[in-house]
């Protein structure tokens, strides 16, 4: 009998298969993965909980033999799927959009992740998923954000070549430009869209439960809040940027 489904689910569901031109990507890092993506990292970019420093990262990748146990210790709990302990903390420091006026409404989240699982996204997430893709047309040209050789000039430019036509008749015309949709991506959804871009399932598992696991402190002027807040299997947190009202709330509270 199947379950029962409009037209817009349906729709919705085919739309998440993998095309058939799309290739399933490799979630393995080599050694030299790991190199240029940590000699390309700028040594004061600030990351990892644990105290892991970058510039521990750029000593090893000057000995092979040590580089690469940092490489595997990387690619084995992205084949066998899980998160890793040390990539489910997270600090969370709140820069002011506009100096001198700390708002909470103007306040820019950014999150602080374990060094090396941040190599594995940007590697095998940030680079091979968004090139494979790209390479086989699989996404919608009207999605401007991350994406290679895109800029909002772009996207203004063809609104603007869009609208001005249409000046002419009786027309309506609508934006669906999600605000902070980073912070409410739904993780199944988007794990079921980077799976149609090729990513294997193993690594999908592995990001979804370091997200699903995924704690949070908040670093102010004093240091880093003791108490942590995290998602429940009844009350999950979305998004890869996860909510930033309830953090603004947690930061109120400390």
């Amino acid at each position: 009998m199947g379950i029962p489904m409009n037209r817009a689910l349906q729709v919705f569901l085919e739309e998440c298969q993998r095309p058939s031109n799309v290739p399933e990507i490799s979630a393995f890092i080599s050694l030299e993965d790991f190199k240029k993506c940590v000699q390309r990292w700028k040594e004061t970019t600030p990351t990892s909980p644990s105290g892991r420093h970058l510039g521990h990262y750029k000593t090893a990748i000057l000995d092979d033999e040590v580089a690469q146990l940092l490489v595997d210790m990387i690619n084995f709990p992205i084949t066998h799927g899980f998160a890793p302990d040390r990539w489910t903390h997270s600090v969370t420091p709140l820069i002011e959009k506009e100096e001198g006026k700390p708002y909470l409404t103007r306040l820019r989240v950014i999150h602080l992740f374990e060094a090396d699982y941040n190599i594995f996204l940007k590697i095998i997430y940030g680079r091979r998923m968004v090139k494979n893709g790209e390479r086989k047309h699989a996404m919608n040209d009207q999605q401007h954000g991350s994406r290679p050789r895109r800029m909002t000039t772009d996207a203004l430019f063809l609104a603007r070549f869009e609208k001005d036509p249409i000046r002419q008749v009786n027309s309506a015309h609508m934006d669906n430009d999600a605000t902070r949709c980073y912070d409410r991506i739904i993780v199944s959804l988007g794990m079921i869209a980077c799976r149609r871009l090729g990513m294997p399932s193993s690594a999908i598992r592995t990001q979804a439960e370091s997200l699903r696991l995924m704690s949070y402190a908040i670093k102010h002027a004093y240091g880093v809040s003791e108490d942590e807040y995290q998602g429940t299997i009844f009350d999950p947190l979305f998004g890869s940027a996860k909510e930033v009202d309830r953090l603004l709330l947690f930061g109120l509270a400390l």
